[in-house]
């Protein structure tokens, strides 16, 4: 049998099997087993790993939550994104990072392009797209310039997820709107980049030893992609991609769908939020062989965001939209559906199933029923950050003004 070519992709992509076509399975789904939570209690990445799931290892710790210290943020952040390894905590804000110590020491600040920042554990460093258009890699001890990378299309794209695998790079890029009054962005890649096993820097900090290895380009500006340790899954519109690490395409998956937001589970297990061709926003989730247990229409606001599903090590599938949680099973039966209090700035699930949720002025937790409990109010301000575990049971979280630790007493 001739090898399939997908046309989708410019200059045509060779996969080694023709299209399968999401399809609601006739026979019920065996459950599938809870996942162990790992021994790592980092958070590299918005929401928290690359499947982009929420979870994060730790339990939630009993007690009264109190405040262990504050410091204050070197700008206003409506919206934020707290990052953290080791003992450094980042604060990814829309135009401004800031990195801290674990005792609220700020140990550098700097601006930031659109497309987010991404910790490296094995090099120590942190990616984000600067002002230039170089992707740079700042060292976690002290926000140094480690090197500078001359990636694709520099800040015409914004590059929302950046992989390191060892001395590579796996990134996606999409077409940033510069000219609001332009033609409409249209174009999204995926880029294989080599830093090299012995990265060569010029006295100027640019990476002499980057290379690009691979790079797949697309007609459209919807792209979204998240990965296990194998496999990285793409999906844009009407498809789903399944590739290896080495951005070769396996399997393509079809559907008549525009993606919104995309998570992972531990077994490659996709869940999506997407626009029907019919306009309505539905939840789909499918395994990585094209069958959907899950194909169910979604109502309600989101807000100006969706958040890719937070998916609990026992698999239920968490929504946020504007001010409410709603809870799934991953063959979409409704457990919960509960009001948040006000507008939910964002959340990570824990270990012991607690969805842990920063909004208004308020943190609090929703257990596997969906019982609310408020863990700390901050009169007067506005969460506007997911809230952050600690390795020690403690919890940071941002206002517009202020990073706070918290523990419980």
């Amino acid at each position: 049998m001739a090898p399939y070519i997908d046309t989708t992709w410019i200059g045509g992509v060779e996969i080694g099997t023709p299209p399968l076509e999401l399809h609601l399975r006739t026979e019920p789904f065996e459950p599938i087993p809870p996942a162990r939570p790992g021994t790592g209690d980092d958070f590299v990445r918005s929401y928290g790993n690359d499947q982009l799931n929420s979870r994060v290892n730790m339990s939630l710790a009993p007690g009264r939550w109190e405040i262990a210290w504050k410091a204050q943020l070197p700008v206003r952040a409506p919206s934020c994104r707290l990052l953290r390894l080791g003992e450094r905590i980042l604060v990814d804000a829309p135009v401004e990072w800031c990195l801290y110590d674990n005792a609220g020491k700020q140990l550098s600040t700097g601006s930031v392009a659109p497309g987010g920042i991404t910790l490296d554990a094995a090099r120590g460093v942190y990616y984000m797209m600067n002002r230039l258009g170089y992707l740079a890699a700042r060292e976690l001890s002290n926000g140094a310039s480690s090197f500078l990378m001359g990636i694709d299309f520099g800040n015409s794209f914004m590059h929302p997820f950046v992989a390191p695998r060892r001395h590579f790079l796996l990134a996606s890029g999409i077409e940033l709107q510069r000219n609001p009054h332009g033609a409409p962005r249209q174009s999204s890649n995926l880029q294989l980049i080599d830093l090299g096993e012995q990265p060569e820097v010029s006295n100027d900090h640019i990476l002499k030893s980057f290379r690009t290895v691979k790079t797949l380009k697309r007609k459209t500006a919807c792209l979204f992609a998240a990965m296990n340790e194998n496999a990285l899954v793409v999906a844009t519109d009407d498809r789903i991609y399944v590739a290896d690490t080495g951005l070769n395409i396996l399997k393509v998956l079809t559907g008549k769908f525009t993606p919104l937001a995309m998570s992972l589970d531990e077994k490659t297990n996709i869940y999506l939020v997407a626009l029907s061709d019919n306009s309505m926003v539905i939840l789909l989730c499918a395994t990585p062989d094209g069958e959907l247990s899950c194909a169910r229409e979604l109502r309600g606001s989101f807000g100006e965001t969706v958040s890719p599903p937070l998916v609990g090590f026992d698999h239920t599938v968490h929504l946020l939209f504007r001010e409410r949680i709603k809870a799934y099973t991953a063959d979409g039966l409704l457990l919960w559906d509960e009001h948040a209090g006000a507008a939910i700035a964002g959340a990570v699930v824990m270990a012991d199933g607690n969805l842990l949720v920063a909004a208004g002025g308020l943190l609090e937790a929703f257990d596997q029923h969906g019982k609310r409990t408020i863990l700390r109010t901050f009169p007067g301000e506005a969460v506007c950050s997911q809230p952050l575990p600690g390795s020690d049971g403690s919890l940071f979280i941002a206002t517009e003004e202020y990073l706070y630790e918290l523990i419980a007493r």
